[in-house]
């Protein structure tokens, strides 16, 4: 009986009895077996290793759209340009004509609407600025004179058209203007003075500019605009001593304003992706 489950090697490496031919061969299966569990489990990682990564679906593009209401600030250069005479000194106005072209800081703020169709866009705006240019200059007649001229709070109502490339556009603009204006002539000795109270006068404006989105609600640019103003004369107007003078400011010649700004736009909505 041992040697029916033993075979001839009592010691057992061989406990069923079974031929020692197909023993090694069950080993050499086994063997085969572990070394191919082994290799597999080494080539998992490296397959892993090169499968590829998953990849994040790109963000839809930004659209630059000039559509919306916006409002803004901006500050800048104004000069102005304006001719005229006065008899307050003389009897012949024309001896006593004067050309002065004040100059000075323009800051204020806009709001307007844009709409924007393919390339193309629309619009209108308003525009507040808070300047405050003036000049004083001697009399070409009066030795003792001086002749002083103002502009302040220029305000325009415009349309505007442009063509949008993306996120830049180009536009022009023209409409309505008014400013204040304020005239004085007074002899330095003798404290004669006659004046003018500050003014409303209106005209028109054209300008163009050139604006840049930084994001989709907020743009920057600079912008050139040109103003005329219709100034009739101001006679029989009382000096300080009770006299009248009747051309106390009279033959105006072209009144204009031009200024160069640089501007910050914000779109009240939407404010971006």
């Amino acid at each position: 009986m041992k040697k029916l489950f033993l075979g001839d090697n009592s010691s057992g490496s061989f406990a069923l009895g079974l031929p020692n031919w197909f023993a090694h061969g069950l080993r050499a299966t086994a063997t085969l077996i572990g070394i191919s569990a082994i290799a597999s489990g080494l080539a998992v990682p490296a397959l892993a290793a090169d499968m590829p990564m998953p990849v994040k679906a790109p963000a839809p593009p930004i659209v630059w759209s000039w559509t919306e209401f916006y409002f803004g600030v901006h500050i800048g250069y104004a000069q102005g340009s304006t001719s005229w005479c006065t008899t307050l000194a003389v009897a012949n106005c024309a001896a006593d004509r004067i050309s002065q072209d004040p100059y000075g800081i323009a800051a204020g703020g806009q709001f307007g609407y844009r709409y924007q169709i393919s390339n193309l866009v629309i619009g209108a705006e308003y525009q507040l600025d808070g300047m405050a240019i003036n000049q004083t200059s001697p009399s070409p007649a009066d030795p003792n004179g001086t002749r002083y001229s103002a502009f302040n709070n220029l305000q325009s109502l415009t349309a505007q058209a442009g063509l949008a490339f993306d996120r830049t556009l180009f536009y022009g603009k023209g409409g309505w203007a008014l400013t204040r204006v304020n005239y004085d002539a007074a002899n330095t000795v003798t404290g004669l003075d006659v004046s003018t109270p500050f003014k409303w006068v209106d005209g028109w404006t054209v300008g163009g500019g050139l604006e840049y989105m930084l994001y989709t609600h907020v743009s920057i640019g600079v912008e050139y605009d040109y103003y005329r103003f219709n100034i009739g004369n101001y006679t029989n107007i009382l000096n300080n001593a009770g006299g009248v003078v009747g051309c106390a400011f009279c033959s105006f010649g072209r009144s204009d304003v031009q200024s160069v700004i640089a501007r910050l736009n914000v779109k009240l909505w939407p404010w971006g992706p």
